[in-house]
């Protein structure tokens, strides 16, 4: 298993579900089951894959090695990998295994995910999609590889040769634990995978996903240097119930949180060219869900093709530079900066929208001209 730890207060309680060291072995049998059970005999009577051949037994991350399958459990697993004619597939483990403490038995279930096909079409389905996995939480992969990584997430945008039906494809994988006692009552779980290994087993999907569709590069994907500590990423996480956002939510003059909610938000730093803000709401009682997001994209051309298709071609507004369109709940601009341009995305649900001062469209243009600063970027929305 990883020794590199999730970092606490990135998303918010919510979010992360921590175990409370009543599960002994059982993360690492999840861990074991990150991808598609191939052998079946054995746990190691022979080098073992994954995940269309992804992942192979003792290389990688510490959760395929033997002592992954301590604890017991089962496996179930289902997989259906890519090809030149239907360049779409999936991969999902799921983990089944159970404790016992103080009397009480709590039953485990662990789900890793892996997708590879092209991002949706429909600009609501994108949207969706855009809000799900450029999280402010996240990391960007080092070394200019297109995409994000999280503790519970990754992202990766394929090279252009990928594309399917003129969209850019890419891998994602997501990881789900839980714990349900005999009663029916929800327990905290462990995060059992480090952003590194989420960024390890999300390359090595992509790769083997890329050479069963037909599209691989010469070069195998890789991470050539660390990702940086939380000493020197610069991600901030903030909860409307613990801050009063005197200067907007992620800094973004008059973005506000909507009333009646928990909100958290995150934001990435440090990285001129990938600005993530995100907004989640954590409904008391309820399940969270997005609420807004804030993302401005420069020289990163396979990350700006993820909003191609989604904005219009006409100046989005009077002195205004670019291309896109601005409205009340999303908005989006192109415009020219350096190589590559510089693109600006943002969404918000209903409450965030009302709550936005003066409006939205205001909102958009101060964290657009904010972007553009940092990005060094001339002016593309006007100041007032």
């Amino acid at each position: 298993m990883s020794e590199e730890a999730p970092r606490e207060g990135r998303r918010g309680a919510w979010v992360r579900r921590y175990r409370k060291g009543v599960i002994g072995g059982v993360a690492l049998v999840l861990a074991a089951g990150a991808g598609c059970w191939a052998g079946g005999v054995g746990p190691f009577a022979e080098k073992d894959r994954y995940c269309w051949g992804a992942w192979e037994q003792d290389s990688g991350p510490g959760f395929l090695g033997k002592q992954a399958f301590s604890g017991g459990g089962t496996r179930t697993a289902t997989s259906a990998a890519p090809s030149a004619g239907s360049p779409r597939g999936t991969c999902t483990v799921t983990v089944r295994t159970s404790s016992t403490a103080s009397g009480e038995t709590i039953r485990y279930e662990d789900v890793v995910s892996v997708g590879y096909g092209p991002v949706p079409g429909p600009a609501a389905e994108r949207a969706a999609w855009l809000g799900e996995f450029l999280q402010g939480s996240a990391e960007r992969l080092p070394g200019d590889l297109p995409g994000l990584a999280d503790a519970d997430r990754g992202m990766l945008v394929l090279p252009k040769e990928c594309d399917v039906e003129g969209r850019p494809a890419a891998v994602t994988l997501r990881t789900r634990s839980t714990g349900v006692s005999a009663s029916g009552t929800s327990h905290s779980v462990v995060a059992t995978l480090g952003t590194g290994d989420i960024a390890k087993m999300l390359l090595a999907a992509a790769g083997r996903g890329m050479r069963e569709a037909g599209c691989a590069p010469a070069g195998a994907l890789r991470l050539k240097t660390p990702f940086p500590t939380p000493e020197q990423d610069g991600h901030k996480a903030r909860t409307a119930e613990s801050s009063p956002f005197p200067q907007g939510v992620c800094e973004i003059t008059g973005l506000r949180a909507g009333e009646g909610e928990a909100y958290v938000w995150n934001q990435t730093g440090g990285d001129r060219r990938l600005q993530i803000c995100s907004v989640t709401a954590a409904p008391r009682g309820g399940e969270p869900r997005a609420a807004g997001q804030f993302v401005a994209v420069s020289g990163l051309p396979r990350l700006q093709a993820l909003f191609d298709g989604m904005g219009g071609e006409a100046a989005p507004g009077p002195g205004r530079r670019g291309k896109g369109t601005v409205g009340a709940r999303s908005a989006l601009v192109r415009a020219g900066c350096g190589e590559g341009g510089i693109v600006f995305f943002q969404q918000l649900d209903a409450a965030m929208a009302r709550a936005a001062s003066p409006g939205p469209e205001r909102v958009f243009a101060n964290g657009v001209r904010a972007a553009a600063a940092r990005a060094g970027c001339a002016p593309v929305a006007p100041v007032g």
